[in-house]
């Protein structure tokens, strides 16, 4: 492996600063990259401003103008491109134009739940957009070997241009202890029907007409008013609270508060926030969509669950409510289970050694 320094520019929808899984999980890499790999230099570019209205959609012709000035005036290397359904991936349709042309090497790193159902739903000359894109980089990155197939069949990419790369969060600052005599059950993420927050109150009201005693609380921005209005009419207000949306630092506090963390996904891919919470010691209650289960392992770190079935998901918060010891269990085993393979240090070294690999190959190596 060279020392010599080798150039990435990672793009982005809105910056390692902004909200979303996304956003979160590049804050992570770059930050564990700056701080343990001196011979990578992170170059972070956005394909939009985070600005109101008309204004977001205006900014992606300056944000394309500065990314071309930059890659035709500095000695790059890879253009590693992160990519999710919808307007994501048509933004990225001329970055990775002019990536190909100037013939740097390209990581497409696929994000975000449904994307197959995406692809399948565009017209035909949609898809073969898109499976350009795909064919354009050098190496494609999924989170879990449950995309292999969509990228090698539908996309029709070679295996070996294909790398299994999960997704990985750093250390926590505080621990949970969840094992509290009346629970709190956390919930983080965007309120919006994909999450399937209606159906995670409709279970908390079966919990409170089971007379189990617990708390809950949840944590992200969205459609905040529609959800409290419907936990008003399922009697939840003195159970449930509303937080918004929070910073890391009050992220970690609430899930170190915790004794349950839920996520009642209709989609996903690989959720950041259940890694986070099993960084946490916190045991996992999530539906079996996307990559959940290859996070979750079922009756060990946590319960999987058949999602939009709300009675479901009430037995499986009922059963960890009324079991301080299984709590705790499950969350020492998630936690073993997130340093064994969803570290943010070893996401990094992996990520490293494939840039590493793309520059071996392109022969610039010394």
């Amino acid at each position: 492996m060279s020392d010599r320094q080798i150039s990435v520019v990672i793009l982005l929808a809105n910056g390692s600063h902004a909200k979303g899984g996304i956003e979160k999980y590049a804050f992570y890499l770059i930050n564990q990259i700056e701080e343990n790999h001196e011979n990578i230099k992170i170059t972070e570019t956005i394909s939009r401003k985070d600005l109101p209205g008309l204004l977001k959609h205006i900014s992606i012709i300056p944000c394309f103008i500065r990314f071309c000035s930059f890659i035709f005036s500095k000695r790059v290397d890879i253009i590693h491109v992160n990519l999710a359904p919808r307007g994501s991936t048509f933004r990225k349709i001329p970055y990775i134009f002019v990536s190909k042309l100037t013939r740097k090497k390209i990581i497409l790193h696929l994000h975000g739940g449904g994307y197959e159902d995406f692809f399948d739903k565009r017209s035909c000359i949609v898809r073969h957009i898109i499976k350009f894109l795909f064919e354009s980089a050098d190496k494609v990155v999924i989170l879990n070997d449950n995309s292999r197939e969509f990228v090698t069949i539908k996309i029709g990419l070679l295996p070996e241009r294909v790398v299994a790369l999960g997704n990985g969060v750093p250390a926590a600052t505080e621990m949970a202890a969840p094992w509290h005599v009346i629970p709190t059950i956390c919930f983080m993420g965007r309120l919006i029907p994909i999450k399937g927050i209606d159906i995670l109150l409709e279970a908390f009201g079966l919990l409170k007409q089971r007379g189990i005693d617990f708390r809950a609380v949840i944590g992200g921005d969205g459609d905040i008013d529609v959800f409290q209005r419907l936990a008003h009419g399922l009697g939840l207000d003195d159970e449930v609270e509303f937080l918004g949306w929070l910073n890391g630092q009050e992220v970690t506090r609430q899930y170190s508060m915790a004794d349950i963390f839920v996520l009642s996904s209709r989609v996903e891919n690989q959720p950041m926030a259940i890694l986070e919470a099993m960084a946490h010691r916190l045991p996992v209650v999530a539906t079996d969509v996307g990559a959940v289960s290859s996070q979750v392992i079922d009756g060990t770190t946590g319960l999987v669950i058949a999602p939009g079935d709300a009675k479901i998901l009430a037995d499986a918060l009922e059963r960890l409510c009324r079991d301080p010891a299984l709590r705790r269990t499950m969350g020492e085993a998630g936690y073993d289970r997130w340093q064994a393979h969803f570290s943010i240090a070893t996401a990094a070294t992996r990520m490293v050694d494939l840039y590493h690999e793309l520059v071996t190959e392109s022969g610039r190596q010394p």
